[in-house]
């Protein structure tokens, strides 16, 4: 509509000057002008075409929008649907029980492979196994013969004897040197036991000189409060390979 308006007020406009021309110009004649007239016109109807087809471009692009952005809908909720199944099987995941925790210890006979790292060692491979647990009056009476000067449990206090097997697998250090300071003891409560004590000459003595490849076997010590009816023993407490045991079988 806009464009024949302004057609229309063309050709009055050029019919207008037509006039004044043939009144000033006689050398104009209305041929000329006629042609004049028609050519600018289809001109106007050219650009009016090429307005036409770049609308109905835009329309024709409008719509590809449309469709691909309902397209992509199923593939938004497919996507948030693998997400809520991953977030399921993790929290199944972290609902299984992993033992050699705090949570879940490790008892008798079971083996754990860990790799641990300190500024005297280096980087170390390890596979270890609790394999026997002795407490009461039969471990005082172990580390009394052990060594005659070993210390008596206070009252309310008993000894408790772990024996553990312990595999170097790798180590930087070579051999590794292996003590009772590696392990810690945890009461029930979750307290740790801090009273220092020493006792030696318990056969065979965790205590060795391990070399890559090498088995050893030997008992460790704890002493612990007669009535912790749940106390843990702790390989490597506080890092990442740290493994926690069951004195109480």
């Amino acid at each position: 509509m806009k464009n024949k308006f302004l057609i229309g007020v063309l050709i009055a406009f050029l019919f207008i000057c037509f006039t004044s021309i043939s009144c000033g110009a006689s050398n104009i004649t209305d041929d000329t002008v006629a042609k004049e007239i028609l050519r600018l016109q289809q001109e106007l109807e050219n650009k009016n075409s090429e307005i036409e087809d770049l609308e109905k471009q835009i329309e024709e692009l409008e719509g590809q929008i449309e469709t691909l952005g309902e397209e992509s809908l199923p593939v938004e909720e497919s996507s948030k649907t693998n997400e809520s199944e991953i977030g399921e099987e993790e929290i199944e995941n972290d609902e299984t029980e992993v033992y050699g925790t705090k949570k879940s210890p490790a008892g008798v006979g079971e083996k754990y492979k860990v790799t641990r790292e300190d500024w005297l060692n280096g980087q170390t491979t390890l596979e270890i196994e609790l394999t026997e647990v002795i407490s009461g009056d039969e471990a005082w009476n172990i580390v009394k013969n052990a060594n005659m000067f070993n210390d008596e449990p206070l009252e309310g206090k008993e000894y408790i004897l772990a024996k553990f097997k312990i595999q170097i697998l790798d180590s930087e250090e070579d051999p590794f040197e292996l003590n009772h300071s590696y392990f810690s003891v945890i009461s029930g409560e979750g307290i740790e036991y801090t009273d220092f004590i020493s006792v030696s000459g318990l056969e065979p003595d965790l205590r060795a000189d391990v070399y890559i490849g090498a088995i050893h076997e030997g008992w460790t010590y704890f002493l612990v409060d007669k009535d912790d009816n749940d106390p843990l023993a702790v390989f490597d407490r506080k890092y990442d390979s740290e493994i926690w045991f069951k004195l109480r079988q």
